[in-house]
């Protein structure tokens, strides 16, 4: 599974990288251009939530737990969800339009500056919340490291940039 997201995880981005004429075609209809980069991701993840969405009542039909999505209880699990959609999308439109704001590099670095974030915040919300708990030493240590190495990165790109 790890594999498979590292794989498929940049397909984001690559449909972005792609996308232009995407985005060109919605500039013509009468997009502002500041905005047009929405159109890429309304197909870029409408595919991304259907492959999902099949996975997921798949998955809640053959263990039959359909019933758990309404159980007492489970609003703020509902909300949290919602939440966490609302924050993805801001991150991905603003992704767009600083990507295309950098230039030639944009992707790149843009994606670079996006996605280290992204899985440091992951990682030590999961660290506060008690996620990693039960983890071993060594397992911690590895996590830090990582996050270690995605700051230094975040530096050289961001040093890269401005000389």
């Amino acid at each position: 599974m790890c594999i498979l997201a590292g794989v498929f995880g940049p397909m984001i981005n690559f449909s972005f990288i792609f996308g232009e004429p995407i985005k060109t075609n919605a500039i013509n209809f009468g997009a502002d251009p500041f905005w047009a980069t929405n159109a890429i991701w309304c197909l870029t993840l409408f595919g991304g939530f259907v492959a999902n969405s099949c996975y997921c009542a798949y998955l809640i039909t053959k263990n039959r737990t359909w019933y758990k999505l309404f159980a007492p209880r489970t609003a703020s699990h509902w909300g949290l969800g919602s939440l966490m959609g609302v924050f993805f999308m801001a991150g991905i439109v603003f992704y767009g339009v600083g990507a295309s704001k950098i230039g030639v590099l944009g992707t790149s670095i843009g994606w670079a500056l996006f996605q280290g974030p992204t899985i440091i915040i992951a990682n030590l919300s999961g660290f506060l919340t008690g996620e990693w708990k039960d983890a071993n030493s060594k397992a911690v240590k590895t996590m830090i490291k990582g996050v270690l190495a995605i700051l230094v990165g975040i530096v050289i790109v961001a040093i890269g940039k401005i000389i």
